[in-house]
């Protein structure tokens, strides 16, 4: 899109305006900044867990489609957010669980952590009835890839099961 600034253009076609354009805001999603006149007070908040033993929080969870490698073939994947409780403070770690039979062990340890599988017998893969459910994780640190590979980032080692 180019814009055109001297005459009519599709920022004002459609009726926006620079600075008082407003877009709708889901819930706990924070808020959007105008062009000029607002401050921001945070500072950066990454925090890097020391390896151990936390409790967490299932936030939410995103259904989503891994594209597969030569190992997987292509499958649904739910992408899981952890709220992770330290003395430090709540850190945010994220990560995936493809719905196939080779990682039911995974599936598995992620139900029995919350409670909903009992070892030994079978559990519906109910994803809907994790948000809000709480339980232990050990955590790890892994190097990032790419641009990211001189930082270090928070992991899940294993989630442990519900006692």
């Amino acid at each position: 899109m180019a814009w055109n600034v001297g005459g009519n253009n599709n920022y004002q076609q459609n009726n926006y305006q620079q600075n008082s354009y407003q877009q709708p805001q889901q819930a706990g999603e924070g808020r959007e900044f105008s062009w000029d006149g607002d401050t921001i007070t945070r500072d950066d908040e990454f925090i890097l867990l020391e390896p151990g033993e936390y409790p967490f929080t299932i936030e939410k969870f995103e259904r989503s489609r891994s594209q597969g490698s030569e190992k997987m073939p292509p499958c649904n994947m739910a992408v899981i957010y952890f709220t992770v409780h330290s003395d430090q403070g709540d850190v945010t770690i994220k990560d995936n669980y493809l719905l196939h039979s080779k990682f039911e062990w995974k599936l598995s340890q992620l139900f029995s952590s919350v409670g909903l599988k009992k070892k030994g017998e079978p559990c519906p893969l109910n994803f809907t009835a994790l948000p809000g459910r709480t339980g232990y994780m050990k955590v790890k640190n892994e190097p990032g890839t790419g641009q990211y590979a001189s930082s270090m980032f928070n992991r899940v080692d294993r989630l442990l099961p519900a006692n």
